[in-house]
């Protein structure tokens, strides 16, 4: 309500148009900037990968503001999933980074934890992941730090590398995007970029200063929607109400 409120008062002192959008349009978006310019790089029709703390999801792009949502996490998301499994092994908040960084020092094949494909669908499911690392640590009086990170990193990635190129050889596209916090991950964009060119794809990753939720994803997301209602003609709504569980729709 008080970004609403600002946001209202700031469109009505400039004498500018109020544009209300789901952030999670931001964080495909912001795979257009490049060295801190919008440089219109995506391409479409795409499969969109937004893995973030609090999302993951899978998208069908078939241009700006025409989406259809293949499939969503259904409990937790990527990123709670690093947090979580870095609190059970003591490191600090955020969890993704400090992972991360333990991994590159341990085995990735040390400990064979589960990848939760749920073949048939398009969704996500990562908390039998978080459950089996807190197995193991019950179950291990002594533990690599290195080594469980390094093996439940490779699970995870493993896991949205496998599905994001199933649904872009699915939907029989060439283009993968892929943003959000967690898309600042180092294997994440390694095995993505290797996966894709070996099928002859092309993958968008967002810079990852702009990985995370920020201003410059929402105004371009705005910015987009705003010219697709000028050039197509249609009527222009601010669609500002606050909602909490706002489905993606198209424009």
């Amino acid at each position: 309500m008080v970004g609403r409120v600002a946001a209202e008062t700031l469109a009505a002192y400039k004498q500018v148009p109020l544009v209300g959008v789901n952030h999670l349009e931001g964080h495909i978006f912001a795979c257009d900037f490049e060295g801190g310019e919008v440089k219109n790089r995506l391409q479409f029709p795409l499969v969109a990968l937004v893995v973030s703390g609090g999302h993951t999801e899978l998208w069908y792009v078939k241009n700006y503001g025409q989406y259809k949502v293949l499939g969503k996490t259904r409990d937790d998301a990527a990123g709670e999933a690093f947090d979580k499994v870095a609190k059970l092994l003591g490191l600090p908040y955020p969890g993704g980074p400090q992972v991360s960084a333990q991994a590159l020092k341990g085995h990735r094949d040390a400990i064979a934890f589960p990848r939760p494909l749920l073949p048939g669908t398009w969704e996500f499911s990562f908390s039998g992941i978080k459950t089996a690392v807190s197995y193991y640590l019950r179950d291990h009086q002594t533990i690599s730090v290195p080594d469980v990170c390094a093996s439940f990193e490779e699970a995870m990635v493993d896991t949205l590398v496998t599905k994001t190129l199933l649904a872009a050889k699915k939907y029989k596209v060439n283009y993968i995007a892929v943003g959000g916090g967690v898309a600042a991950n180092s294997l994440l964009r390694e095995r993505m970029q290797a996966g894709a060119q070996a099928q002859g794809k092309t993958v968008y990753f967002v810079e990852r200063k702009l990985s995370s939720d920020n201003a410059a994803m929402i105004a371009l997301a705005a910015y987009k929607k705003l010219e697709y209602a000028q050039q197509t003609g249609k009527p222009f709504k601010a669609n500002v109400d606050i909602d909490p569980n706002m489905k993606v729709r198209s424009w």
